[in-house]
């Protein structure tokens, strides 16, 4: 690439995140066998094939690992940097490589990009996060960050259905937020009622008006103040039991 060419390239970043339905391990054991991806990522959602194999004089499961990415008689080479097994963290980045071309319709430099897997133990389900920087034309930044995260949307999903076909998940990404149930406008108002109740008693001082900030059907929230103290008080139900807070 020209020194002049590159001169152009602006910086730009892309994330993609979301809950696999299955345990921790089983989901950084398949990640980070970095250059066996296409086990689990043969094609994307268009159905473009994806090869991948280990370069010569690399090792697997070692940083500086490499694998050549191959899609449509175009390849690129990525290489490890760090894979932290305590941290279930993997980054990797692209790197110059001899007959390597670019797949993209815009220019892919400098591209550095990490995964992170977190337990969420609800469920011993695992939260991924797959995100990246790297260089392109300006005019053509819109379009690599969707194509991307497109890409990289595509690789969770088929890493979570690749999950469940070897019995270790069931293949679905993302989970649905539970529905809070609805509490009782009286429950609140009683439950903030006392409260105030409490805190004159225990100042034995007599409170102002408390002035209503906001609500809803699930959380009142009041303003008070007792002598140059100012009191915000939320009373409300989280999962049908009273909850009230004082800050």
């Amino acid at each position: 690439m020209s020194a002049q060419r590159e001169a152009r390239l602006v910086h730009a970043t892309i994330c993609v995140s979301g809950i696999i339905y299955a345990p921790l391990e089983h989901v950084w054991r398949t990640v980070r066998s970095f250059t066996t991806i296409a086990q689990w990522l043969p094609k994307r959602d268009d159905g473009v094939a994806l090869r991948s194999s280990r370069l010569p004089g690399s090792e697997e499961f070692q940083i500086g690992v490499r694998r050549l990415m191959e899609i449509e008689g175009h390849g690129y080479v990525e290489e490890v940097r760090c894979l932290d097994d305590y941290a279930h963290e993997l980054k990797y980045a692209t790197i110059s490589y001899p007959g390597a071309t670019n797949p993209f319709p815009y220019s892919l430099v400098n591209f550095q990009g990490k995964i992170l897997n977190k337990t969420v133990t609800i469920g011993n389900s695992t939260f991924m996060q797959w995100s990246g920087t790297f260089q392109t034309e300006p005019e053509g930044v819109q379009i690599m960050v969707t194509e991307l995260e497109a890409w990289l949307k595509s690789a969770m999903y088929s890493l979570a259905r690749f999950l469940q076909n070897n019995n270790v998940g069931t293949g679905a990404l993302s989970m649905p937020v539970p529905e809070e149930p609805r509490s009782n406008p009286h429950d609140i108002t009683r439950l903030m009622g006392e409260s105030l109740e409490i805190m004159q008693k225990r100042f034995s001082k007599s409170l102002p008006a408390p002035e209503y900030v906001q609500g809803n059907r699930n959380m009142t929230c009041l303003r008070t103040r007792l002598g140059p103290h100012r009191f915000l008080l939320v009373a409300g139900k989280v999962r049908g039991e009273p909850v009230l807070a004082t800050c």
